[in-house]
C-alpha cells in the first residue's frame, strides 16, 4: 500500500477583498507556511470577501521530487471564540491544481447568524493516504457584520429555544383497505370448512 508522508511546511496564502470599494482599496494578501499561525489580529468587515489557497507537497521514501497532493477531505473551521458557533466550508480544486475557499460575506452572513466577534480559524486536511490527518491553526479573524448581534443575545436565544415546546409530531396512518361484505367472507370462510366435514363424515362411516 502506497502511503504519502506530507512534507512539514506548505503554502496558504488569505485573500481580502472588498466589495464595494476594491478599486481604492487593494487586496490584503497574507501568506503562511505551516505550522506557523497569524502573529496579528486580522480585521474583516461584512462588505469583503475572504479567499484561502494553498498547495501541498510531497516526496516519496527515497524520492528527493517533490509533487502536488489533492487530498481527499479539506475543509476551514470558523470557532466563535464566545459562543463556540462553528461553521465549515469545504475547499475546491482551481484550475491550476491549488485548493481554494471562497467565501462570499455579504452572501454568507446568515450562515454566521450575524454574529460578529474573534473566530478561530482552523484548516483541516485528510485523506486516506496520508499518515496523519493534519489540523493547522490558523489564526484569529475579526469578523464585524452590519447587523450584528451580541454573543450574550445569541446564546440567550438559543437557550430560550432549547427549552420551549416542541412543534407537534402528527403521524399520518395509512388508510384501511376496503374490506368485501359480510356475507361473502362467512360464505368463503364456510367453503375451505367443508373439505374438513367431508374428511371428518368419510372417517366415522369407515370405522
Amino acid at each position: 500500500m502506497l502511503v504519502r508522508k506530507i512534507l512539514g511546511k506548505f503554502f496558504c496564502r488569505i485573500f481580502l477583498k472588498n466589495f464595494k470599494f476594491q478599486k481604492h482599496f487593494p487586496t490584503i494578501t497574507t501568506s503562511l507556511i505551516y505550522p506557523t499561525t497569524l502573529d496579528q489580529l486580522i480585521d474583516v468587515d461584512y462588505l469583503q470577501r475572504i479567499q484561502l489557497k494553498f498547495q501541498l507537497k510531497d516526496s516519496q521514501p527515497n524520492d528527493d521530487v517533490q509533487s502536488a497532493v489533492r487530498v481527499h477531505q479539506s475543509f476551514v473551521r470558523f470557532l466563535h471564540l464566545d459562543t463556540k458557533q462553528e461553521i465549515t466550508f469545504v475547499s475546491e480544486l482551481d484550475s491550476n491544481g491549488q485548493h481554494k475557499i471562497d467565501i462570499n460575506l455579504p452572501a454568507r452572513s446568515k450562515d454566521f447568524n450575524d454574529l460578529s466577534g474573534n473566530y478561530q480559524l482552523d484548516l483541516y486536511l485528510g485523506d486516506p493516504l496520508i499518515i496523519k490527518a493534519i489540523n493547522w491553526k490558523i489564526g484569529t479573524i475579526n469578523l464585524q457584520f452590519g447587523q450584528s448581534s451580541s454573543a450574550a443575545s445569541l446564546l440567550n436565544n438559543l437557550q430560550r429555544k432549547e427549552y420551549l415546546p416542541k412543534p407537534e409530531i402528527k403521524h399520518l396512518f395509512r388508510e384501511q383497505d376496503k374490506r368485501p361484505p359480510v356475507l361473502v367472507s362467512n360464505f368463503f370462510t364456510i367453503l375451505s370448512i367443508v373439505p374438513l366435514l367431508g374428511l371428518f363424515i368419510a372417517v366415522s362411516i369407515r370405522f
